[in-house]
């Protein structure tokens, strides 16, 4: 059985600005410290690839490259499906109303943050 890693984190865009440094950091920092090899991250509305190479201490599931012609609610499925897959004892939401919306379906017991 897959070891569920500790965090996960999911946001709507992954584009140059203050979401994506903040994620740079917690993973360079988790990782620095131990807490975990990679942090997950999922996105749902619009990754730019040049943010998410400079991320190498995180694992990003970028859901408009992979599922461009699909809903919100396709691509909200399919982040359940990864989570589901990651089993992750919490899960931050980082800016937009679709990865907060991630949250209110969590399995009872994963932190929320």
């Amino acid at each position: 059985m897959k070891e569920s890693a500790p965090l996960a984190l999911v946001t709507d865009y992954l584009v140059a600005g203050g979401v994506s440094s903040f994620i740079r950091n917690l993973g360079s920092g988790l990782s620095q410290l131990g807490f975990q090899e990679k942090l997950p991250v999922i996105v749902l509305e619009q990754t730019d690839t040049d943010e998410a190479t400079q991320m190498p201490d995180c694992e990003v599931h970028a859901l408009d490259r992979t599922m461009r012609r699909r809903i919100r609610e396709d691509r909200l499925a399919e982040a359940y499906s990864i989570l589901a897959h990651l089993r992750p004892r919490g899960v931050i939401a980082a800016i937009g109303a679709w990865s907060f919306e991630l949250l209110r379906h969590l399995p009872a017991g994963v932190m929320r943050i």
